[in-house]
């Protein structure tokens, strides 16, 4: 099984810079600080008399285009228009259209030969499957024709089918066989409905479920989990003093048995604010897992910690 689901529990705005900025990250989109250590670039300009909106281009090490796209601001981005991404090998991958940072209309997948892959409408709530409109096989061959037929999914490298079954008016129907890492799964659907599934890992589990996903929850909800930041943050004494405020983007992931671990400040306005909502996240109380397919698995959340001072604070 794939080791992170990623769930970001705020949507979030940050102020702009006004020069370009250059970004090194990892295929799983971990940042790092040197380009040779780095799997692609990310290069965000700002608008200037001719552009209206920040312009993001991402290119693989061998200097081939990975994305190209235009966003209102410059992190994190709200899409505008048309992003486009690409494949190693140059050949467009998908694309898709945006209007505020919201998907409009459907996404278009290919093959790395150039065919036509997918064509679906992608879900609007978190945990929902996308409604599958077209599907093709690497020749050109159409299996899904406006919703209905049968459809074959494959791995990002094409290499490998990881899902198949039965589509009906864009929605999964009857029984589906999915294979991921060693494990495979059989769910049953009615009409996009989710009936009932059985998991068996690589090592020979079988496990039953009737529901594939939930996320995992600090005990006691969001308002525990805003309870516990406000007893448990302590403004730093001198950014009180400096009148220093704004909010701490912090990433963490919550472990199968719920403990809190992995806690990284993604960006902060002061490195004191920063260094305190670490940890106080450190200090977080277990959380119920998040479960998939009958069993817990690690989640990564990113969270916003806003550190704000009162009229007539000190």
């Amino acid at each position: 099984m794939r080791l992170l689901l990623t769930f970001s529990l705020f949507c979030i705005s940050l102020t702009c810079f006004a020069q370009e900025q250059i970004f090194y990250f990892k295929k799983n989109g971990k940042k790092v600080d040197l380009k040779d250590s780095a799997d692609y670039i990310r290069v965000v300009q700002p608008p200037d008399s001719n552009v209206v909106f920040f312009t993001v281009i991402e290119f693989y090490k061998n200097g081939k285009l990975k994305l190209t796209a235009e966003s209102i601001k410059d992190y994190p981005f709200t899409f505008q228009g048309e992003k486009t991404t690409y494949f190693e090998n140059g050949v467009k991958s998908s694309v898709s259209n945006y209007n505020n940072g919201k998907l409009v209309g459907f996404i278009n997948e290919f093959f790395p030969n150039g065919k036509p892959y997918l064509v679906k409408d992608p879900a609007k709530e978190p945990f929902s499957d996308d409604k599958i409109i077209a599907n093709y096989d690497s020749l050109g061959k159409q299996l899904v024709t406006t919703g209905n037929g049968y459809c074959k999914l494959y791995d990002e490298d094409f290499k490998v089918l990881t899902a198949e079954g039965a589509v009906k008016e864009g929605k999964k129907d009857g029984i589906w066989h999915f294979r991921n890492d060693g494990a495979t799964r059989v769910e049953t659907y009615a009409q996009g409905t989710f009936l009932e599934g059985t998991h068996t890992t690589a090592e020979g589990e079988i496990v039953k479920y009737t529901k594939r996903e939930s996320p995992p929850e600090f005990r006691g909800g969001v308002q525990g989990f805003t309870r516990f930041l406000e007893k448990s943050i302590k403004y730093p004494k001198l950014e009180r003093k400096n009148n220093i405020q704004g909010k701490v983007f912090v990433s963490f992931v919550v472990e199968r048995n719920g403990t809190i671990t992995d806690v990284t400040v993604v960006r902060t306005p002061n490195e004191a604010l920063g260094n305190e909502a670490s940890r106080v996240l450190k200090l977080s109380p277990p959380w119920s897992p998040g479960i998939q397919y009958g069993r817990p698995v690690r989640v990564q959340y990113t969270v916003p910690i806003n550190f704000s001072l009162g009229a007539g604070s000190n």
